[in-house]
């Protein structure tokens, strides 16, 4: 609920661990056949859920570079249905522009998960922006680093619905 109050979310889910958040958004939202547009600066693991994991189930992906937005709406094809992007990033710090992604998102119907790690909602509310979806390790600064392994994820009532229904079937 702090969370939530923090982000400016309607709703979340508190997960075992940050890749848990990241992994439950992907699995929970996306379907054989689906794209994923993603930053191409995105921390480690998720770039493996990306290239060895969801391709297992169909679900390709493409990366986009978080210096040329210039790019970013020519590689949205029919199927995508998720843009995910770190901002700032984990460890290249790369800036993504979340207004013009929200917008551009909400144009193509696109839900926008945006990993706020680094910022914290101290100095970045990515829903305010038009995220559809913030995720956070709150191993990181939530935590302080180290105490205890954490993951958030927030979001609007409908999709936390749907995600809430994954992440407890699924554990």
């Amino acid at each position: 609920e702090k969370m939530c109050l923090l982000e400016g979310a309607e709703a979340g889910l508190a997960l075992a661990s940050g890749m848990s958040a990241v992994f439950s958004a992907v699995a929970g939202l996306l379907n054989s056949g689906d794209h994923v547009l993603a930053s191409r600066s995105l921390f480690s693991s998720t770039h493996q859920i990306m290239t060895r994991i969801l391709p297992r189930w169909g679900i390709s992906h493409t990366y986009a570079d978080p210096g040329r937005p210039d790019t970013w709406e020519s590689l949205i094809l029919p199927n995508t249905r998720l843009c995910i992007v770190e901002t700032p990033s984990n460890p290249a710090l790369d800036l993504i522009d979340l207004a013009w992604l929200g917008d551009m998102c909400r144009a193509h119907e696109i839900v926008l998960l945006v990993d706020n790690v680094f910022a914290t909602p101290i100095n970045q509310k990515p829903i305010a922006y038009g995220a559809d979806l913030v995720m956070h390790s709150a191993t990181k600064f939530i935590d302080g680093q180290g105490r205890g392994i954490g993951g958030v994820l927030l979001g609007s009532a409908h999709l936390m619905e749907d995600l809430t229904f994954f992440v407890r079937h699924s554990g």
